[in-house]
Protein backbone atom coordinates (compact mmCIF):
# COMPACT_ATOMS: atom_id res chain seq x y z
CA UNK A 1 0.00 0.00 0.00
CA UNK A 2 1.36 3.43 -0.94
CA UNK A 3 1.79 6.33 1.47
CA UNK A 4 -1.22 8.11 -0.10
CA UNK A 5 -3.40 5.03 0.37
CA UNK A 6 -2.31 4.66 4.00
CA UNK A 7 -2.97 8.34 4.67
CA UNK A 8 -6.43 8.17 3.11
CA UNK A 9 -7.41 5.03 5.00
CA UNK A 10 -6.36 6.55 8.32
CA UNK A 11 -9.39 8.82 7.91
CA UNK A 12 -11.72 5.81 7.69
CA UNK A 13 -13.03 5.76 11.24
CA UNK A 14 -16.51 4.45 10.34
CA UNK A 15 -17.46 0.77 10.02
CA UNK A 16 -19.74 -0.86 7.44
CA UNK A 17 -21.73 -4.08 7.36
CA UNK A 18 -23.01 -5.23 3.97
CA UNK A 19 -26.16 -7.33 3.61
CA UNK A 20 -27.17 -8.84 0.28
CA UNK A 21 -30.48 -10.44 -0.59
CA UNK A 22 -30.69 -13.75 -2.42
CA UNK A 23 -33.62 -15.86 -3.50
CA UNK A 24 -33.49 -19.22 -1.75
CA UNK A 25 -35.94 -22.10 -2.17
CA UNK A 26 -37.39 -23.19 1.18
CA UNK A 27 -36.87 -26.98 1.24
CA UNK A 28 -39.94 -27.57 3.39
CA UNK A 29 -42.42 -25.51 1.36
CA UNK A 30 -40.81 -25.29 -2.07
CA UNK A 31 -41.45 -21.54 -2.00
CA UNK A 32 -38.72 -19.14 -3.08
CA UNK A 33 -37.99 -16.67 -0.30
CA UNK A 34 -35.71 -13.67 -0.16
CA UNK A 35 -32.96 -14.31 2.40
CA UNK A 36 -30.53 -11.86 3.99
CA UNK A 37 -26.88 -12.87 3.74
CA UNK A 38 -24.02 -10.97 5.38
CA UNK A 39 -21.49 -10.19 2.64
CA UNK A 40 -19.14 -8.11 4.79
CA UNK A 41 -18.80 -7.16 8.43
CA UNK A 42 -16.96 -4.38 10.25
CA UNK A 43 -15.32 -3.02 7.08
CA UNK A 44 -13.40 0.26 7.53
CA UNK A 45 -14.94 3.13 5.57
CA UNK A 46 -15.76 6.82 5.72
CA UNK A 47 -19.03 8.69 5.25
CA UNK A 48 -19.05 12.18 3.82
CA UNK A 49 -22.04 14.51 3.98
CA UNK A 50 -22.71 17.44 1.68
CA UNK A 51 -25.64 19.74 2.34
CA UNK A 52 -27.03 21.92 -0.39
CA UNK A 53 -28.77 25.16 0.51
CA UNK A 54 -32.49 24.68 1.12
CA UNK A 55 -34.74 25.11 -1.90
CA UNK A 56 -38.40 26.06 -1.76
CA UNK A 57 -41.16 23.71 -2.78
CA UNK A 58 -44.42 24.87 -4.35
CA UNK A 59 -45.71 25.96 -0.92
CA UNK A 60 -42.58 27.98 -0.20
CA UNK A 61 -41.29 25.75 2.62
CA UNK A 62 -37.50 25.26 2.61
CA UNK A 63 -36.42 21.75 1.64
CA UNK A 64 -32.84 20.95 2.70
CA UNK A 65 -30.96 18.54 0.46
CA UNK A 66 -28.20 16.32 1.82
CA UNK A 67 -26.10 13.90 -0.17
CA UNK A 68 -24.21 11.06 1.49
CA UNK A 69 -21.07 9.49 0.00
CA UNK A 70 -19.33 6.33 1.19
CA UNK A 71 -15.58 5.89 0.75
CA UNK A 72 -14.48 2.25 0.90
CA UNK A 73 -11.72 0.04 -0.49
CA UNK A 74 -11.90 -1.00 -4.15
CA UNK A 75 -11.55 -4.63 -3.05
CA UNK A 76 -14.96 -4.51 -1.33
CA UNK A 77 -17.79 -5.86 -3.50
CA UNK A 78 -21.17 -4.20 -3.01
CA UNK A 79 -23.80 -5.76 -5.29
CA UNK A 80 -26.78 -3.62 -6.42
CA UNK A 81 -29.70 -3.83 -3.98
CA UNK A 82 -27.46 -4.36 -0.96
CA UNK A 83 -28.14 -2.79 2.42
CA UNK A 84 -25.18 -1.00 4.00
CA UNK A 85 -25.27 -0.36 7.73
CA UNK A 86 -22.66 2.24 8.60
CA UNK A 87 -21.69 2.95 12.20
CA UNK A 88 -20.21 6.34 12.98
CA UNK A 89 -19.54 7.51 16.53
CA UNK A 90 -21.78 4.76 17.91
CA UNK A 91 -24.76 5.55 15.67
CA UNK A 92 -25.73 3.02 12.99
CA UNK A 93 -27.69 4.10 9.92
CA UNK A 94 -28.91 1.88 7.09
CA UNK A 95 -28.28 2.98 3.50
CA UNK A 96 -28.75 1.71 -0.03
CA UNK A 97 -26.45 2.36 -2.97
CA UNK A 98 -27.96 5.07 -5.15
CA UNK A 99 -25.29 5.41 -7.79
CA UNK A 100 -22.51 3.62 -9.60
CA UNK A 101 -19.20 3.60 -7.75
CA UNK A 102 -16.45 5.99 -8.81
CA UNK A 103 -13.12 4.18 -8.52
CA UNK A 104 -9.85 5.91 -7.69
CA UNK A 105 -7.02 3.49 -8.51
CA UNK A 106 -4.26 5.71 -7.06
CA UNK A 107 -5.93 5.82 -3.64
CA UNK A 108 -7.28 2.24 -3.94
CA UNK A 109 -10.74 3.37 -2.91
CA UNK A 110 -14.14 3.92 -4.40
CA UNK A 111 -16.79 6.47 -3.70
CA UNK A 112 -20.46 5.50 -3.72
CA UNK A 113 -23.48 7.79 -3.42
CA UNK A 114 -25.93 6.51 -0.82
CA UNK A 115 -29.55 7.05 0.08
CA UNK A 116 -31.39 6.09 3.25
CA UNK A 117 -32.55 2.47 3.26
CA UNK A 118 -36.29 2.15 2.79
CA UNK A 119 -37.76 -1.07 4.08
CA UNK A 120 -40.27 -2.55 1.66
CA UNK A 121 -43.21 -4.54 2.94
Amino acid sequence: MTAAQKATRRLWTDRCNITVYENVVNAATGVTEQTEITAGKDIPCRLSFDSSPPTGDMRGAPVPIQSVTLFIGIEVEIPPGSKLEVTRKGITTAYAQSGKATVYEILANKEIKLKLWEQTA
